[in-house]
């Protein structure tokens, strides 16, 4: 039996397993008194990571009308990484104070996907 291809897969399958993986590793991270903080506030800019590098990985499939899977799961992992500092308050970082650094990766953003056409 070989195993399936990547054109094989089904990208809904695969993007629900990772949701429901990040949110087992945050509900264990909860439970398990490893940390001292709310895994679950984690939640919002976890399950937008796992989702980017879901769409990394399985972005051989290319719609010409969005930007390339590559740019979209930079995109996602951004935000994520966004808000989870937001979220720790890492840096000193909130959501009042670093709402610009979203908007000048955004702008970053805007010039790759006009540059990968």
């Amino acid at each position: 039996m070989t195993p399936p291809t990547l054109s094989a897969t089904n990208p809904g399958r695969v993007t629900l397993g990772i949701i429901i993986l990040t949110v087992g590793l945050l509900t264990l991270l909860k439970r398990s008194d490893w940390f001292d903080f709310d895994a679950m506030r984690l939640l919002p800019g976890a399950v937008l990571i796992a989702l980017g590098v879901g769409r990394i990985a399985l972005g051989a499939d290319r719609d010409r009308r969005g930007p390339s899977p590559l740019v979209h799961g930079l995109w996602l992992i951004t935000v994520g990484a966004w808000l989870i500092a937001n979220m720790l308050q890492l840096f000193g970082l909130t959501f009042h104070t670093s709402w610009p650094l979203l908007l000048i990766a955004g702008g970053a953003f805007i010039v790759a996907r006009a540059w990968e056409k």
